[in-house]
């Protein structure tokens, strides 16, 4: 950090050159990156805070962030012991397969909150 004359001791950082933003030392993240680490950070800290009883991933087919999220989420919720779905939507309409799935997360949600409220489980378990 320097002090530049002049600035009655305010701290600021040593300027950066144009060739340091033009080419940055490191790999700027994609966006498919971008969505994805947003996704799964979204749920990390749902998932710590106890703001839910499951989790359902609805993205477009074969989308790139959708699918990279759904693996890390699927880790993160069977360690968490957290109902979760993944439903891939290829337009406006719910399939049958997607009704099945996302009636076993809501029994799922509807089992983990009674043995919230019986005292027997942690809304807020995250995996270590």
């Amino acid at each position: 950090m320097n002090v530049r004359p002049g600035s009655q001791g305010s701290i600021v950082a040593a300027p950066i050159g144009g060739d340091h933003v033009a080419n940055p030392p490191f790999r700027l993240p994609s966006l498919e990156e971008i969505l994805a680490i947003m996704t799964v950070g979204r749920y990390a800290a749902l998932l710590r805070s106890g703001g839910f009883d499951g989790y359902v991933n609805i993205g477009a087919f074969d989308c790139a962030p959708a699918n990279s999220a759904s693996a890390v989420i699927h880790s993160l919720s069977l360690r968490a012991d957290t109902p979760y779905a993944v439903i891939e939507a290829d337009g406006n309409c719910i399939t049958t397969s997607h009704l099945g799935q996302l009636e076993t997360v809501a029994a799922q949600c509807r089992r983990r909150r009674a043995a919230f409220r019986a005292g027997a489980g942690d809304m807020s378990r995250v995996p270590s």
